[in-house]
Formats: C-alpha cells, structure tokens, sequence
C-alpha cells in the first residue's frame, strides 16, 4: 500500500474518532472545552512565533550567486 493510501486511511479514521467524540459531548460543557482548547491553541501559536523570532536564518539572508 503507499503511502498515500496509509495517510488517508489515518485521517478517515480520525475524522470518524473526532466526529464521534465530538457528537457525545454534552452541549453544557461546549463552552468550557472550547475555550480551553482556544487557550491552548493559543500558547501554541505564541511559543512557534518565539521559536522562530530566536531561530538562525543565515540560510534565509544568503543571496544566491
């Protein structure tokens, strides 16, 4: 099977896994979990911009020729 067909097949079944878990949760915990997911998306996006503020672009600021 390639490779392809692999990574398909792992996104159908975490589409159907997400799709399940999702259609279970109460709608009075919708809020909470969703702003706590938003939190943590969040101090995801902010530690990527650090990382990339304190990364080495000398490969970047190189012109060619």
């Amino acid at each position: 099977m390639s490779d392809g067909f692999v990574a398909l097949y792992i996104f159908m079944l975490a589409a159907s896994a997400g799709h399940v878990i999702i259609s279970r949760v109460p709608v009075i915990l919708h809020t909470p979990l969703m702003s706590g997911s938003n939190f943590i998306h969040g101090i995801v996006l902010i530690g990527a911009m650090v990382v990339l503020g304190l990364a080495d672009t000398t490969l970047l600021s190189q012109q060619p020729g």
